[in-house]
């Protein structure tokens, strides 16, 4: 009867983990276009915010064309750093996940 129970109680573990595997598969959070526009538009907003802050300290320090070469510089090195951050969390994100469908 015991032997039976852990039987049953194995099978539904593995049934619980193969639908939290379909169910992650299938999850358009996990998508990977999400993922790829979402960096998109996080490297594109960093370099439109240091265009505009560039725009911004030329008109105030007359130095014009130097704020908007520099602070576009400093928006494609914060676009590129939150693509490195986005695709490391993924990542972790990813792993972690797996390592809780995995117990």
């Amino acid at each position: 009867m015991e032997q039976d129970l852990e039987a049953q109680i194995s099978l539904l573990r593995e049934e619980i983990h193969n639908q939290k595997k379909a169910t992650m598969a299938d999850s358009p959070g996990h998508s990977w276009k999400n993922g790829v526009a979402r960096m998109g538009i996080e490297f594109v907003s960093a370099i439109f915010a240091g265009i505009i802050m560039g725009l911004l300290l030329d008109s105030f320090f007359a130095i014009k064309p130097w704020g908007i070469v520099s602070c576009f510089l400093l928006g494609c090195i914060a676009g590129f750093y939150n693509i490195y951050k986005l695709a490391l969390g993924e990542l972790t994100l990813t792993v972690d996940e797996e390592d809780k469908i995995n117990q």
